[in-house]
């Protein structure tokens, strides 16, 4: 699987983790990206994430 690195700027602050990345990645679905998360396979740094 391919690792990709994003930096949110200060506008994303309060966004749902799972709506940042649907509007990143239109092609997959939030409930996709939802399951991603909780497997382990989306993971997050250095603030708390909202899902």
């Amino acid at each position: 699987m391919e690792e990709r690195i994003f930096d949110t700027a200060e506008e994303d602050a309060g966004q749902r983790l799972d709506r940042y990345l649907a509007a990143l990645f239109p092609d997959l679905s939030r409930s996709a990206i939802q399951r991603a998360i909780r497997r382990g396979e989306i993971s997050f740094s250095h603030s708390k994430a909202l899902c």
